[in-house]
């Protein structure tokens, strides 16, 4: 009874066992003890394309890959025949020669004495598996857009080197961005400029060597990393080679456009022993180059990092200063030349502050137009100086024309006009009072765009002159044809006069402007000599020391005072 028992028991396993071959999705592989297979399921052949046919008898070695060595094959049997099994990650072949990766979990069956009877395998293909994990990884590693390593790897990269050299040879760093790469996306559409990026980091790779390592920072900054590097100099020289690239423009369907860059460069171990020291440096010296302008390389010296630090506290205090009413407006005069009669004066921004004290406009002007924050100070100083005019007036003074500083991102702010036309209604001031004076630079912008907002500021009444003539390289053809008033000649070339170039300059500069129906300011001026010459070329204003210093609103009134005859002012 017992022993019918046992045999309806182990029919009723063998059913349940073939069900559970025939359903599961993993595939299933059953050998005798010399290792020769005797089954497989439907799984098996779905997954590896052999039938059962195929395989009957056969050694499981046929499915070999090739990627493992003997080694391997080794270890896991003798954890089958030690442990009774093995489980881990094997490559194996299918029928059409396709190499795959699966799961694989070894069974050794013993019977009651302990004799190898059978081997059974269950494997799972984790090809979609490792797919996923080989996309995370890449995603993780490179940049989608150009195929370049990310940052992430790129530190990773320099940390080995770093790790492996042991000061025995230099290591460069270049960081690079590409300057005003922003209008090629707002003009062209960010298709363009991907495709651009793309073309840059390709000619970017093109002056690799062997070992040396480009990344994609992100947007449009990329870093090379110079495995080798004997001089320090060999890391100029390739900055250079990047500047040749750029000589060639880009070029897309109709588009084609010439692309600049600031450069930073460092060099392990003088500027730094570990990779946050180093991309920090380098990043250092690429922004040092982007303040003049781009087109430049510049490499890392310790003052950077020191001028670095002394500009971001500035930006940093900057924020607050309007808040905490730090700034105050001081006025330059600015007196006819051959009357002596005062017929404007400058306005220009002061900053104290309570810790830093007094801060030159040159160095908080520039971050204050780098971050954008020259938009609410601008706005506050014309807000002040109509306050002033209109203080001035309430005193009984005569009237008199101020000319105000406007950032290039102040003029070309939607609001600008909109702003002064509503100050000007608010306290009821003759807008002919007002000069905004731009910097030559602005003219290097859309010609059309100027001319536009020029137009605005002219049909509300307001004056506009070009400072700094003479260093930037505007187009003649379109500040002949700006509603302009005044051209103001740049102090260097006055302080200079001496120079035969620098006088030629002038001369040309006043000779154009009279030809154009404009009026000349020299600023600058500092000695009877200078002035004498610009007097004698016909220049028709001065503001310099010679006649007076920037003056507080209470000293210039005092000025007025002193000067006011028969309706306006003289300065002896």
């Amino acid at each position: 009874m017992t022993s019918l028992k046992n045999k309806i028991d182990y029919k009723n396993k063998e059913r349940i066992f073939n069900t559970v071959k025939e359903i599961s999705t993993e595939g299933i592989i059953v050998t005798d003890k010399d290792v020769n297979i005797m089954s497989v399921n439907p799984a098996f052949s779905a997954i590896t394309g052999y039938s059962t046919e195929d395989v009957i008898g056969e050694n499981p070695r046929i499915f070999a890959s090739g990627v493992h060595n003997s080694d391997f094959y080794a270890t896991m049997w003798s954890s089958i025949h030690e442990h009774g099994m093995w489980e881990g990650e094997i490559w194996n072949k299918t029928k059409s020669g396709d190499i795959f990766p699966e799961r694989l979990k070894i069974r050794r069956v013993v019977n009651e004495v302990g004799e190898t009877e059978n081997y059974i395998g269950i494997f799972t293909d984790i090809s979609k598996i490792k797919e996923t994990e080989s996309h995370i990884n890449y995603i993780s590693n490179f940049d989608l857009l150009t195929n370049l390593p990310n940052r992430y790897l790129f530190e990773k990269k320099l940390k080995e080197h770093i790790n492996q050299n042991n000061h025995n040879k230099l290591i460069g760093l270049l960081h690079i961005n590409f300057d005003r790469f922003k209008i090629i996306n707002e003009s062209f559409g960010h298709a363009v400029g991907d495709f651009f990026l793309q073309e840059l980091g390709s000619r970017l790779e093109s002056i690799l060597g062997e070992e040396d390592i480009l990344a994609r920072f992100t947007g449009d900054e990329f870093t090379i990393l110079l495995s080798t590097v004997y001089k320090a100099e060999e890391v100029e020289n390739r900055a250079k080679k990047i500047f040749q690239l750029l000589n060639t423009p880009l070029k897309y369907k109709e588009v084609e456009v010439y692309v600049t860059a600031s450069i930073g460069a460092c060099v392990y171990p003088n500027h730094g022993n570990d990779d946050e020291t180093l991309i920090k440096n380098a990043d250092i010296a690429m922004a040092k180059a982007k303040e003049h302008d781009g087109n430049t390389f510049q490499f890392f010296k310790a003052s950077l990092e020191k001028e670095m630090s002394r500009e971001f506290t500035i930006e940093t205090y900057l924020r607050n200063s309007l808040i905490f009413d730090e700034f105050s407006i001081h006025y330059q005069p600015q007196i006819d030349i051959h009357s002596n009669k005062i017929i404007g004066v400058e306005a220009l921004l002061r900053w104290k502050h309570p810790i830093l004290g007094h801060v030159s406009p040159m160095e908080f002007i520039p971050i204050a137009e780098r971050t954008g924050l020259i938009i609410k100070i601008g706005h506050w100083v014309i807000e002040e100086v109509c306050k002033q005019i209109v203080d001035w007036k309430n005193r009984g003074l005569p009237p008199i024309k101020v000319a105000i500083n406007c950032s290039p991102k102040q003029f070309f702010h939607p609001a600008l006009i909109e702003n002064l036309s509503k100050i000007i209604e608010r306290l009821e001031i003759s807008p002919e009072l007002i000069e905004l004076e731009i910097t030559e630079s602005v003219s290097m912008h859309d010609g059309n765009r100027i001319l536009n907002t020029l137009r605005k500021l002219k049909r509300i009444g307001i004056q506009v002159s070009i400072d700094d003539f003479g260093r930037g390289h505007s187009s003649l053809s379109y500040i002949k044809s700006f509603p302009l008033n005044t051209i103001k000649i740049d102090k260097l070339f006055v302080q200079d006069i001496n120079d035969e170039g620098n006088r030629v300059i002038i001369k040309t500069i006043i000779e154009m402007s009279h030809g154009l129906g404009l009026k000349v300011i020299a600023e600058g001026v500092e000695s009877l000599m200078e002035l004498q010459y610009l007097k004698k070329q016909g220049c028709d204003i001065a503001q310099g020391y010679l006649y007076s210093k920037p003056l507080t609103v209470n000293q210039l009134t005092v000025l007025f005072n002193d000067c006011k005859y028969n309706g306006s002012y003289y300065i002896s």
